[in-house]
């Protein structure tokens, strides 16, 4: 996922997110960045028959399972369904979405949910037990804070009001957001946005 920091689409077409899962922490290394939210994530997206397997690496593009990074392909950039227009305002530590459907052909007044995820760069971490241990690992993209909440929809207007993630103890080279909206219970997005922070 490092290759595309410097992609000319990033941001516009391609937005990676690279969240952790807490279910190879058993292995004798706690990954810091893993949430149990991430793991559910995945296996909800396989509940939902969207993508085959959960595995790491998992690879979702669009909201759909791909299995072509384990085949050396590219990853698919497809423009996605035009699903409404997402607005962030950012005022101190607070974070105001609001996502308008009005001139979409099927929006309905249906339960979603916002999403924020503050990403990490060129963080180093070392591995001191488990499978890797003795290697020190290089992450980018990697969710190092996350918030998400009802929005409240009024005709084709959904808001709500955020809280930007903010993290301890980590020191990224670089930072990002991303905001997304989803349906309530299914994770896959219907519009996002981002940009560096």
């Amino acid at each position: 996922m490092s290759t595309f920091t410097d992609d000319e689409k990033l941001w516009t077409d391609l937005i990676p997110i690279n969240f952790h899962v807490t279910y190879w922490n058993y292995l004798g290394w706690k990954d810091p960045f893993a949430s149990a939210v991430f793991s559910k994530r995945q296996r909800t997206y396989k509940a939902l028959g969207k993508s085959r397997i959960v595995a790491t690496p998992g690879f979702m593009v669009n909201g759909n399972g791909w299995q072509g990074w384990f085949y050396k392909q590219a990853i698919p950039v497809a423009k996605a369904r035009y699903l409404g227009n997402l607005k962030a305002t950012i005022n101190n530590s607070k974070i105001n979405l609001e996502y308008d459907t009005v001139n979409i052909e099927d929006n309905t007044d249906q339960n979603l949910i916002a999403h924020v995820a503050l990403l990490g760069f060129g963080i180093e971490t070392q591995i001191h037990s488990g499978e890797n241990a003795g290697h020190k690992l290089k992450h980018d993209f990697v969710v190092i804070g996350y918030e998400q909440n009802d929005m409240q929809t009024k005709q084709q207007l959904s808001l709500t009001d955020l809280t930007l993630p903010r993290v301890k103890k980590i020191s990224p080279t670089k930072q990002a957001l991303v905001f997304w909206v989803s349906k309530k219970g299914d994770p896959t997005p219907l519009q996002v946005a981002a940009d560096w922070f």
